[in-house]
C-alpha cells in the first residue's frame, strides 16, 4: 500500500511481471532430468492441464523430448536425445 491508500501494482502487473509457465517447466526440466507430468506438477506446482500445456509448446518448440515407451510418458530436455537416441 501507497500513502494514499491505493495498492502497490495489479494483479495484471504481477502476471506481466511473472516468467511464462513454460519457462518454469523447462528449468524443472533442465534441474530434474526425466520427469512425468506428476513430478512437474509437484515441482512447478502448477495444475496438471497447465503442466501439459506447457510441455506441449516445449514439444513443439523443440525444446523437449517424450519418452514413449512405458505407460506413463516421461518428458526430458531436447539436450537429453543426444545421451538417449529419442526423438
Amino acid at each position: 500500500w501507497f500513502a494514499d491508500e491505493t495498492i502497490a501494482g495489479s494483479y495484471e502487473d504481477a502476471l506481466a511481471a511473472a516468467p511464462p509457465i513454460e519457462d518454469k517447466v523447462e528449468r524443472a526440466l533442465a534441474r530434474e532430468g526425466r520427469s512425468s507430468v506428476r513430478d512437474l506438477t509437484y515441482c512447478v506446482d502448477v495444475s496438471d492441464s497447465r503442466i501439459r500445456k506447457a510441455l506441449a509448446a516445449l514439444l513443439e518448440e523443440g525444446k523437449a523430448i517424450v519418452d514413449k515407451t512405458g505407460s506413463i510418458q516421461v518428458f526430458m530436455p531436447a539436450e537429453s536425445n543426444r545421451e538417449t537416441g529419442l526423438r
